[in-house]
């Protein structure tokens, strides 16, 4: 048999059980944390005469994520954003032809959740090397029968082109803008040249 004073004991437990529940459901319960592995992206133009790349050990990187247990523990990778702006790269600590540099990530993720890298990704800075080509007009289809084409002013005539390596600007033959003869051009019109290597493919 239940003494009269116990009762107050027992409605207490059940509030406070009832409250706990409330509190889980509401509030996600108390915070957490864990390491997510995030991809990292690319955003922005490389300075002038310089390529970035990530290396390739730093596709993703480690993030650390806290926040309420209910929320933190549902998350996946693509719910949080790891970018690297290139455009702030400092080309200053590029030292040779080529050099590794760590860079900042600006991570982000859903209302109500820390992030935090872990690590720095790390980026692979090229110095470009350039050159001067004269640029050729290729035609897509030969002239009609019994036409000709045109006198035709380029306007550059010369265009840089920019490479990772040597190599790669060796490689090309020439520059060339693709023009279609049997469409009369009245009026100046903007093309894009297309770089063509030893092996005859755009590069």
């Amino acid at each position: 048999m239940m003494r009269p004073n116990a009762a107050p004991a027992v409605l207490a437990i059940v509030l406070a059980i009832f409250l706990w529940i409330y509190v889980r459901l509401v509030y996600g319960g108390p915070d957490t944390s864990r390491m997510l592995l995030v991809p990292v992206n690319l955003k922005g133009t490389p300075p002038a005469g310089f390529d970035v790349q990530l290396h390739p050990d730093s596709g993703s990187i480690r993030i650390g994520v806290k926040g309420r247990e209910n929320v933190v523990k549902e998350l996946l990778p693509q719910d949080v954003r790891a970018v690297v702006d290139v455009a702030h790269v400092n080309t200053a600590r590029v030292s040779g032809a080529r050099s590794n540099i760590q860079a900042e990530a600006i991570v982000s993720g859903p209302d109500g959740v820390t992030v935090l890298p872990m690590v720095k990704p790390t980026l692979v800075v090229t110095r470009l090397v350039q050159d001067q080509f004269r640029v050729k007009v290729s035609f897509i289809v030969s002239p009609p029968v019994g036409t000709t084409v045109g006198s035709y002013e380029l306007e550059p005539d010369t265009v840089t082109v920019e490479a990772r390596s040597q190599q790669e600007l060796d490689a090309i033959k020439y520059v060339t803008v693709a023009v279609d003869p049997t469409i009369p051009l009245t009026t100046p019109r903007s093309l894009e040249p297309q770089a063509i290597t030893v092996e005859n493919k755009p590069s």
